[in-house]
């Protein structure tokens, strides 16, 4: 996200993404570019947070400061929002499915479907889905208001490494590929 202000400070937020089985190589990137001569503390939720914070002192001088991940999570989509809000969207079916006994899906193709920026001006409630390891399912009636509705320890981390045991793939990527081709 461009020209984004935080604490003072503006600039590019860079998101970036990578399996825990990297954080080697993500604390090598660190050290290489400095991260520790700009900030002291990373901000970490899950189990993460506790499991790498000798190796995040050791290898780079930056501290991991542990939050919810859920109150993290909430946070995150509403800073996201302010700061870009055509970054939350929703997909609305074309005008020509009208046969709620059908699944959308099936009738046209998702090239057929709009872009729509939602409306975050006064979003509640919402329902948030988080897809991680498991999957959590929450109300949001305000930012610090939530509650948990439904869920699974089921989730994207255990398809991935369903995938990864049963078809030798190696990334999330590759598993989606291969789910696509069947």
């Amino acid at each position: 996200m461009e020209n984004v202000t935080i604490r003072g400070r503006r600039g590019t937020l860079h998101f970036i993404r990578f399996p825990t089985s990297e954080v080697g190589a993500f604390l090598q990137l660190a050290r290489s570019k400095g991260m520790a001569t700009l900030v002291n503390t990373i901000y970490a939720t899950g189990g993460g947070a506790y499991k790498f914070e000798v190796d995040f002192i050791k290898e780079v001088n930056m501290n991991l400061s542990k939050l919810d991940e859920l109150d993290a999570l909430i946070a995150g989509v509403l800073f996201v929002d302010s700061m870009n809000p055509q970054e939350c969207y929703y997909w609305e079916p074309p005008e020509s499915i009208t046969n709620e006994d059908t699944p959308p899906y099936l009738e046209a193709s998702l090239s057929q479907y709009v872009r729509k920026p939602f409306d975050f001006s006064n979003p509640y409630p919402f329902l948030l889905v988080n897809i991680g390891s498991g999957v959590s399912m929450l109300v949001v009636n305000a930012p610090n208001d939530y509650y948990r509705v439904s869920g699974t320890s089921l989730g994207g981390g255990t398809f991935l490494g369903l995938c990864c045991l049963l078809a030798g793939c190696s990334s999330f990527e590759e598993a989606i590929a291969l789910a696509a081709a069947g």
